[in-house]
């Protein structure tokens, strides 16, 4: 992503927000603290490089289907980390509109491989980011 970002039209393309939502394909080889480091590397960029833009950081989206799973505990303590990496914008854990009270991925919003979402887990998403996406754009 910051290769893209570093390459591509994004500066000149002057976006009024950015929805980072990222790094889940990094557990299987990263730590929680290197993936965390990545998208604070991204977010400096943007901070530096389009200060216009602001950052609606969400991080990883939920992963692994229970607790204590290797996804699941790198995803808690990415989210840990990164919750205060927002600077000019906000940070939206999506925790609550994926995992279940008692820990599960929601069956009815994620698929069975943990990390990939259901048709309604895209509109759940989109319920949850419309009115934080509506009031950093007023």
């Amino acid at each position: 992503m910051l290769w893209r970002l570093q390459n591509g039209a994004y500066r000149n393309a002057a976006p009024r927000l950015i929805v980072l939502t990222i790094g889940v394909n990094n557990f299987p080889d990263n730590e929680a603290e290197e993936v965390a480091e990545g998208i604070k590397e991204i977010i400096t960029w943007i901070n530096k490089n389009m200060p216009k833009t602001k950052v609606l950081l969400i991080g990883p989206l939920p992963a692994g289907n229970t607790p204590g799973e290797m996804r699941r505990v790198k995803y808690e303590k990415t989210q840990a980390i990164i919750r205060d990496f927002a600077v000019r914008g906000k940070y939206l854990s999506l925790a609550g509109t994926f995992i279940l009270p008692d820990g599960r991925l929601d069956p009815q919003r994620c698929s069975s491989d943990g990390i990939h979402l259901q048709t309604a887990g895209y509109e759940a998403w989109a319920k949850a980011l419309k009115p934080v996406v509506d009031e950093m754009l007023r």
